[in-house]
Order: C-alpha cells, then structure tokens, then sequence
C-alpha cells in the first residue's frame, strides 16, 4: 500500500533524497507513495516521486499522505503524474513549501481523468511557493471539509498552471468550514482560477482571496459570465488583484510578484500619489552646451539631459514671479550665424497606472514665456511622452516662441495642462521636454518650466450635470 512510511506518535522520521517509483495505473491497490500517520511526525524532503495513480474507481492513489499526523514539513520534493500528489488529513501546522508537481496531459485517460496538486482537509496548513502544473486538467490546491470539519488553508507565493480549478475552498457536507489567506499566488491556465462553493457565516468567513495574478490585469478576462472560459466561481474576495504576472525571480521556486502590482480593481489619486516635480536643485548654472548624458536630482528622481553646442538646459531661479523652488530653463541660442539648435531634458519613470478616471488624467506645468518672440517660428518649446520607459516617444504638445508670445505674451506665466492618454497610463510612463530652433533665428528662445503635477480626480464627474439633471451634448 505505501513505499515508505512513519507510524506512531512516539515516532519522528526523516525521508530525505529518495526516488520513490509507483507502479503507474492500477486498479488492484490505491497506492501511496510516503505515508505519515498514528500521530507520527516527519520531514519529507528532496524526494522524487512519480507514477502513483488508481484506476479502479473513486479513490485516489497519493504520493506523499499525511492522515492523523502531527505536524510534517514537505519541501523540496519532485512529483510527477501522482493522481493526487500531496494529501494531509487532520495534521495540523504541517508546512507544504517549495515541491514541484507536473502531471502530463498525455498521462490522462479514461479511468484517470482528474487530479489534485496538494489536497489538505482538517487543520490549519501552510502552502507556499510550491509550482503546480495539472497538465490541462484538476485542481492546482484544494481545502477541503467533510461536516463539523475546519480547515484553513494560508497559500501563498505559489505557481499553480493548467488546471480546470486554481485554488478552491470547498465543503461536501454543511456544517463544514474551509476558508484561509490565499496571496500573491500565479494562477493561469485554469478555466476556474478561484472557487468556493460556501456561503459566509460569522464562524467561517469567505476566504481572502486578494492579491493574486489570475491570468490577467483585466477583470473581465476572468469573469466571464460564459463557463467555457475563465470565470471565479462562488464567493470570493478577489479585489484587489495583481496586475503584473511577471515572476521577478524566475530561478527562485514559486512566484516572486512585482511591487505595488496588487492594484487590480482599485484606482489611485495620482495627484498625491505621483510627486510633484518642483525642480529643488540647481545644476549647470554656467549654461554649458553641448551636454551628452548630464543628470541633476530632481524631486521626483533623476533627470538626464542632452543638448547640442547652441542649446542647454538650467535649474536655477526665474528671473521674475518666482516659482517655489528653482526651475526648469529651456535655452536656445539663436542661429543667425550657425545651424539648428535642440536640447532634451528626460524625466525619471513614474507610476501613473490605474487612475480613478483615466479619461480627466492632466498633465501640467507652470511655464514662464521669459524671451519669445511675436511671429517667430523657428525655436518651439516641445513636450514628448512615453509609454515603454522612454524606448519610444511621441509628441504631445508644441508651441512655436510666437504662438507662445501670442498666447501670453513675453515675461508672461501661465499654468499648462495636457491630457494623458490612456496608453500612457502604466508603470513605465516618462515624459521629455525638448527645445528645438531652426537655422537662422535672429532670437534667443528662454523659457522656464515648474512645479510639474500630474493629476486625476478621484471620482469622474458627469456630463453637464445641474441637479438631479444629466444632459450630453452630442
């Protein structure tokens, strides 16, 4: 019935480094692979562990079972096509961590058609950065209560892939109770990523489920009303949800989230939440040109800045209507006797991900017009944004020095505020501030910019909205 095996509650053992072989498919015995019970305790480590599988009916073959223990630890091991991999029964604080368990889809068949990664009924357990994968069909992990039984299962950190159901909680009789912290798991490929089929009471609580990557950062790729694709099933607490699926240490067994990534289904204040630039250092108060690479530390991290030999850029005071710090100076040199003339400024990334109303997200800056030019075309003030930390760029706003003359004439300051699209509301976003001059421009071009914001309401306002009267003009 079983490979190895500790029995006795004066008994504690260790199996450590085996390879333990099944005899694959039977229906002649429900064959185990490591059994602890009768009170024993034990650590099951480093074992390898396959083909253990029973063919004959309802009952399930086991690679390493736990029934009766006291608390086992079970890390480190590697399962492969064991019909249910790891099963604890009434074993209390056992710790399931770090095992490897594959079951191959080829290995499916009529009379073995479903499987479980780690089953735990009866007690409080531990399941941690373990990887699962159900080879398209079972269930990843499953807490498990027949009546007047409670279990509560903590997962965390674990890969589960591939399987009909990710994680459940689930009752087969009522009175029962199965709930549990369940966080920072990767479940994908699971038509049912999370379930629960019990409805809360004060003694049992719905499971809480948040903080966890279900395939997608969209709720809708989950929640699917049609049951042929992925959809949560029963009461569960998902929000919030993680919105980045990217494993940061994939050597590292189990899942490794990405900071500040559990946002799903909440929105952020990006008025307070993203810092405000105010440009608090000086730099490059001799107006040197030709920068390559240069940086200076701005409020909101490190800016990196480029010019050619008739341009630079400056953190220093404005000369008039000073702004709270210092500022941003944009200087072009004129061009009469040379060629055109640019000059960069990048900002450092910001975070501008999940806003509460992405459609009203601003972009502004104070902008001193310190030396335009009525009619001049030829310098223009430039402003880029990017969605891939500065890969690629596009321009959003442009203003020629006698558009900005016209509109606010010189020594003028004015507040500016530029939407920010959708597509650039993510983790990675960057903005650059260019000044550009064409050949042959008798003027200087100097303009200041301060006090950068971006901002988001909280909540989005309606359409034209008096009263308990909405209208939209179309």
């Amino acid at each position: 019935r079983f490979a190895a095996g500790f029995l006795g509650k004066d008994l504690t053992g260790t199996a450590d480094g085996n390879t333990i072989l099944g005899a694959g498919k039977t229906d002649l015995v429900t064959q185990n692979g490591v059994l602890v019970s009768l009170q024993a305790a034990a650590t099951v480590k480093n074992n390898t562990i396959r083909n253990f599988m029973y063919s004959g009916g309802a009952l399930t073959a086991i690679g390493i079972y736990a029934i009766d223990a006291r608390p086992v630890t079970i890390t480190g091991n590697q399962l492969t096509d064991c019909q249910t991999a790891i099963f604890c029964i009434n074993s209390t604080g056992t710790q399931i961590t770090q095992n490897r368990i594959i079951f191959n889809a080829a290995t499916y068949d009529d009379n073995i058609d479903y499987s479980w990664g780690v089953l735990v009924e009866k007690g409080n357990y531990t399941v941690s950065q373990n990887e699962i994968d159900g080879g398209g069909k079972g269930t990843g992990i499953d807490a498990f209560s027949l009546a007047n039984e409670t279990t509560i299962l903590n997962a965390t950190y674990n890969i589960v892939k591939n399987v009909e159901t990710g994680i459940s909680v689930e009752v087969d009789e009522e009175q029962g109770c199965a709930t549990g912290e369940i966080h920072y798991n990767s479940i994908t490929g699971a038509l049912e990523p999370l379930y629960n089929n019990q409805e809360p009471t004060a003694e049992c609580p719905i499971p809480d489920d948040e903080c966890n990557w279900l395939g997608s950062a969209n709720e809708d790729d989950f929640t699917n009303t049609d049951e042929t694709k992925p959809h949560i099933v029963g009461n569960v607490d998902y929000t919030p949800w993680l919105t980045n699926g990217t494993d940061q240490q994939p050597n590292v067994i189990g899942f490794q989230p990405a900071e500040n990534s559990c946002n799903g289904g909440t929105c952020r204040d990006l008025t307070t939440e993203v810092t405000k630039e105010t440009f608090p250092n000086k730099f490059n108060t001799y107006f040197t040109t030709s920068l390559y690479n240069k940086t200076f530390s701005g409020s909101s991290g490190t800016w990196t800045v480029f010019s050619d030999e008739n341009a630079t850029m400056v953190v220093t005071t404005p000369y008039y209507s000073p702004s709270t710090s210092y500022a941003l100076k944009v200087v072009q040199f004129k061009t009469s006797s040379c060629g055109s003339s640019w000059s960069k400024a990048y900002s450092p990334k910001l975070d501008l991900s999940n806003p509460c109303c992405p459609d009203n997200v601003k972009f502004n800056f104070t902008l001193w017009t310190y030396n335009v030019v009525c009619n001049d075309s030829k310098a223009k003030l430039e402003i880029d944004f990017s969605n891939d930390n500065g890969a690629t760029w596009t321009e959003v706003w442009s203003r020629t020095s006698g558009q900005l003359w016209a509109a606010y004439g010189a020594n003028g300051k004015t507040g500016i505020a530029i939407p920010v699209p959708t597509q650039y509301q993510n983790a990675n976003f960057r903005y650059r501030i260019r000044g550009e001059m064409a050949s042959g421009d008798y003027n200087n071009f100097y303009v200041f910019i301060d006090d950068i914001l971006i901002t988001s309401p909280t909540s989005c306002p309606q359409l034209g909205a008096i009263g308990d009267y909405v209208w939209k003009d179309v």
